[in-house]
């Protein structure tokens, strides 16, 4: 997977690295992804407001890759959370600045969106899950 395209508008747009982990099962690896990005974004408040948008990809992406590498349930948090961690702020190192016009367009041409995700609410061509700005 190329990783995810988070865009908090046309301005603050991130390209976050997926984790390389093996496909032993993709069922729950999207809803995991979307959780823990939603839970990192709310961060205790009104969703968006004052989050860390790269880290919370960062932590998306780390649980997504958690699931990819098992099968059936999900593991327990207690016994996956230091994992995930070590995971996520590995990933906070390679996560990059992009440009929302040419990283949505390339998503549609086989960018992000083939085997990644895009989400953001700014205009743009390709596949996105609209996540509301603060």
């Amino acid at each position: 997977a190329a990783g995810a395209l988070l865009a908090r508008g046309p301005a603050e747009c991130w390209r976050v690295p997926a984790w390389p982990a093996p496909a032993v099962d993709v069922t729950g690896a999207g809803n995991a992804f979307g959780g823990a990005l939603l839970a990192g974004l709310a961060g205790g408040g009104p969703l968006g407001s004052g989050a860390d948008w790269p880290g919370s990809g960062c932590g998306a992406a780390a649980a997504a890759s958690l699931m990819l590498a098992q099968s059936g349930p999900p593991p327990r948090l207690d016994r996956i959370r230091d994992e995930w961690r070590r995971r996520r702020d590995a990933l906070r190192s390679r996560v990059r600045r992009a440009d929302l016009g040419s990283a949505a367009a390339g998503a549609g041409a086989g960018g992000a969106g083939a085997g990644g995700s895009v989400a953001g609410s700014a205009a743009g061509a390709g596949p996105r899950a609209a996540v509301p700005a603060s």
